[in-house]
C-alpha cells in the first residue's frame, strides 16, 4: 500500500467530535479504488465512522 493511502487511512483514526452525530467503528473499510483494508493491519480495533 502506498504512503499516501496509509496517511489517509490513519487520518480517519483520529476523529474530532461532531455535534449531533454518533461515532461507530468498523473493522474494515473500502477505499475509493476498491481496495478493502482491515483495521488490524494498522494495530487498531476499528475505523471510526460518523453517522
Amino acid at each position: 500500500m502506498s504512503d499516501s493511502k496509509i496517511a489517509s487511512v490513519l487520518a480517519l483514526v483520529n476523529p474530532v467530535s461532531k455535534a449531533g452525530k454518533r461515532l461507530i467503528f468498523r473493522a474494515s473499510i473500502r477505499l475509493k479504488d476498491g481496495t478493502k483494508i482491515y483495521a488490524r493491519e494498522y494495530g487498531i480495533r476499528g475505523f471510526p465512522i460518523w453517522i
